[in-house]
């Protein structure tokens, strides 16, 4: 299967925008830093697995189905969601076993004001 550079372009270009290095976005796909380079660069030559890892992190569908690709918002709200949820969580570990640990509702309310704080920061705080 053949993909033209065109989504090269694009994928870099979402890359750029969402502020995800190179090395993050091959950390986050679960590939090689050199694989995901090179996949970049040309994509052409890479399998369509590898694509499709790079794709998920980016929030875009490489796929041929009919599904949208995500906003850059989205796919940065996301992030900053599952980055909060679990830096809260690992908090509330430690309180729970010295007997602080908040209620589900305070939960909830200190996961938004991280996601907030993620999302005002910058990006790397986000994908790190």
């Amino acid at each position: 299967m053949v993909y033209s550079q065109n989504i090269s372009n694009q994928m870099n270009d979402r890359r750029q925008k969402i502020g995800l290095s190179i090395s993050a976005l091959a950390r986050l796909s679960g590939l090689n830093r050199n694989t995901v380079g090179r996949a970049m660069r040309s994509p052409a030559h890479e399998q369509f697995s590898t694509l499709m890892a790079i794709g998920n992190v980016l929030g875009v569908n490489i796929g041929v189905t009919q599904q949208r690709t995500k906003t850059i918002n989205a796919v940065r709200e996301a992030r900053a969601k599952y980055k909060a949820t679990e830096l809260v969580e690992m908090a509330q570990g430690n309180f729970a076993l010295e007997g602080q640990a908040v209620n589900e509702e305070e939960e909830t309310r200190i996961i938004r004001m991280v996601v907030e704080q993620l999302l005002s920061g910058k990006n790397i705080r986000l994908w790190s």
